[in-house]
């Protein structure tokens, strides 16, 4: 029986793993993999304090160097299923293990829907972007198009409306 089970091993699980840890509560975190999406798109991480530019998996290779400096166990594995079994929580994973918690953090992240057009997976970090706030100033001066509407795309304009010399922004539909 765990304290705490921490599912997800980007940056939140990780620092929620490292707070449990220095806390003293019995934790597991189970994730897929390290790093979420600082490791798959980050290239060149420029807003993170203490770093005036460090690379994605750098980055992730310190946070996970450190979240293992504390005394919690570590499952790699893809959990399928989590459900409430009276006061506690029952986690299960692909591969058939089990584990009880009395709390629950859900750190599973999230992934930008791609486009899948020609030069999108070659561009990311070079001209195709999916965080505004965090590649902002690749775009100072630029013409930009913003692909999708709704509040995020709106959104996403006018930051860069402060930013970019013209903004277009295309709607699905």
């Amino acid at each position: 029986m765990y304290d705490l089970i921490i599912i997800g091993g980007g940056p939140a699980g990780m620092t929620a793993g490292i707070y449990a840890g220095r806390l003293g509560l019995k934790t597991l975190l189970i994730t897929k993999s390290f790093g979420g999406q600082i490791a798959k798109k980050a290239v060149s991480i420029e807003n993170y304090p203490g770093f005036e530019s460090i690379s994605g998996i750098e980055l992730v290779q310190k946070m996970e160097k450190h979240l293992r400096t504390q005394k919690i166990d570590i499952e790699l594995g893809h959990v399928l299923d989590v459900k409430k079994k009276g006061n506690n929580f029952l986690i299960s994973t692909k591969n058939k293990k089990e584990f009880t918690a009395k709390t629950v953090i859900l750190a599973s992240g999230a992934d930008p829907r791609p486009l899948e057009v020609p030069g999108e997976k070659e561009f990311i970090g070079k001209g195709v972007s999916y965080c505004s706030v965090c590649d902002g100033p690749m775009f100072r001066n630029k013409v930009v198009a913003v692909i999708g509407g709704g509040n995020a795309g709106f959104e996403t304009a006018i930051f860069l409306a402060k930013i970019a010399k013209k903004i277009y922004i295309l709607e699905f539909g």
